[in-house]
């Protein structure tokens, strides 16, 4: 993925700008990876505004490919840094950037 493929932003702020920018990059990257997921709320705002934290449901055939998504994200520099169990079959991603 190129860098420009993001495209450009209208945020006002720089961390709204950063936190705008790593959520288009999240949904490109898991279109590209043709990851089946669902944004469960508030997704009228987004990418420009997140209200709360980010709630996806990932079809369980596509749970493999995330790694993949989290490295590319890597390379961009938003890092997960911490992976919680959050239900049975559920899990909770920070992420962090500069």
């Amino acid at each position: 993925m190129e860098d420009d493929a993001i495209g450009p932003s209208s945020c006002t702020g720089a961390a709204t700008c950063r936190m705008e920018d790593f959520l288009r990059t999240l949904f490109i990257l898991l279109d590209e990876y043709d990851v089946n997921y669902c944004v469960l709320h508030s997704w009228d705002c987004l990418p420009e505004t997140l209200t709360s934290d980010l709630d996806l449901a990932v079809h369980p055939r596509d749970k493999h490919k995330l790694p993949l998504v989290f490295e590319r994200l890597r390379s961009k520099d938003y890092v997960c840094f911490q992976c919680l169990d959050h239900s049975i079959n559920g899990h909770f991603f920070v992420f962090c950037w500069e």
